[in-house]
């Protein structure tokens, strides 16, 4: 008999059949059999197995990554073809110039400036708020912690959103007989559900002064997490806002609806819902908050509209030059749209002590503001930022922040320390 490699053997029951073609003196039909240990058998099956199912998985792996990519770029492309279709159609259209305006029939103020000023909808009793805490409430709000820690700010009124409807008058009047167009209420969409909605339901009952649209905020927390498996439900959802005759809309009929987070966002997600919505009737048009903090000045390409998102600049709200606007020139392929933003101040201290948003290292325990609340600083944001309208912001859009952030310290509502001087600021 004629031993041959080790490479060339083949198990089958304790023996082990050759095929040799190297042999001359052998046909291929000649087998060559002997002995070998059990143990040594298992091995080679064990051996076998494992690479067999090595190879599989990295062919999986391979051809998963393929077609991710492929529906990645084909997704992006979509949204890519749609900004081009807008653009085309606002080159050819009659109903703007260089001097008129995409958002018509919208308050604005004597500069000629839309400002949408972004709208916290938590002040209310909801099921996903249900906490235990110790205090005699089985429910929280950011009233909780603002009104048993040191703040700069305090509210007239401790309103509740869900049940004081008459706020919803009081505010849209506010807001219209000050400047401020639109409202950007912040939209919640955790575990393919809706979040804190009910205030915004509560403004849509009846026709508004102020517009509103929405912001999406894209971010997994206590509140639930963030997933982007259920595109057409959560259009479906959507569609009752789209629809609403105060919802902000462009004379050739395009809703704005911006993504709060960038890095992780699914562009097929994205296609899948505009493409839900459209079939519906609803024409959207894509933005993001631009902004250092999270986003890192992102400029995605299914993007056409960046806003500027003034809490997360270089430094962050704490930062000691909150009050000075460093102008910016962002280009990408996508963009038809550039919102500028401001701030109006900032104090987190009552949310440092807050059990739901864990920032305990902000500075809760200071005697003084952890970053700055002033009026007149507010005053001088805004000028700057007026002075400076940058050319892709043909709509003079300032984006404030916010209307009501009492928690941190950002409010543009009448307090008892500073009266109407915040939303007097605007000019």
């Amino acid at each position: 008999h004629i031993l041959p490699q080790n490479d060339d053997l083949q198990t089958t029951d304790g023996r082990l059949i050759v095929q040799h073609p190297r042999l001359s003196t052998l046909t291929r039909n000649h087998k060559i059999m002997f002995r070998i240990k059990p143990t040594g058998i298992v091995a080679v099956i064990a051996a076998c197995l494992l690479a067999a199912v090595a190879a599989k998985y990295a062919l999986r792996h391979v051809y998963t990554d393929a077609v991710y990519n492929k529906d990645i770029s084909e997704a992006t492309d979509f949204m890519k073809k749609r900004v081009v279709q807008y653009s085309t159609l606002i080159q050819s259209s009659h109903k703007t110039s260089a001097s008129s305006f995409l958002y018509v029939d919208v308050t604005r103020s004597n500069r000629r400036v839309l400002y949408m000023a972004f709208y916290f909808p938590q002040y209310h009793v909801a099921p996903e708020n249900k906490v235990a805490i110790n205090t005699e409430h089985e429910h929280y709000t950011d009233w909780d912690v603002l009104k048993v820690n040191n703040r700069s700010l305090t509210p007239l009124l401790y309103y509740n959103l869900a049940a004081d409807h008459e706020v919803f008058d009081h505010q849209d009047e506010r807001a219209n007989k000050n400047g401020v167009g639109v409202f950007i209420f912040y939209h919640y969409w955790l575990d393919n559900s809706l979040l804190l909605n009910l205030p915004v339901d509560h403004f849509m009952r009846k026709k508004r002064k102020t517009k509103f649209i929405l912001c999406w905020d894209n971010v997994s927390g206590h509140l639930g997490k963030q997933k982007y498996d259920s595109p057409e439900k959560h259009a479906y959802q959507l569609l009752r806002f789209f629809m609403n005759e105060n919802y902000l809309t462009d004379v050739y009929g395009m809703k704005p609806f911006i993504v709060y987070l960038t890095p992780g966002m699914d562009v097929r997600y994205l296609r899948r819902l505009v493409i839900f919505l459209e079939r519906h009737g609803v024409r959207v048009k894509v933005g993001h908050n631009y902004q250092k903090g999270r986003n890192f000045w992102d400029l995605p390409e299914w993007s056409q509209i960046a806003s500027e998102f003034a809490p997360h600049y270089e430094g962050g709200p704490t930062r000691s030059n909150l009050y000075e606007y460093v102008p910016r020139d962002p280009t990408w392929k996508t963009g038809t749209e550039y919102w500028q933003g401001a701030i109006t101040s900032w104090d987190s201290r009552p949310r440092c002590n807050s059990v739901r948003t864990n920032q305990k290292r902000c500075g809760g325990h200071l005697k003084v503001p952890n970053g700055q609340v002033s009026p007149a600083g507010f005053g001088k944001l805004i000028k700057s930022i007026v002075a400076n309208i940058h050319p892709m912001n043909k709509d003079r859009v300032v984006t404030v922040f916010a209307w009501n952030e009492w928690a941190e310290g950002a409010t543009l509502e009448d307090s008892v320390e500073y009266g109407s001087g915040f939303l007097e600021q605007l000019i």
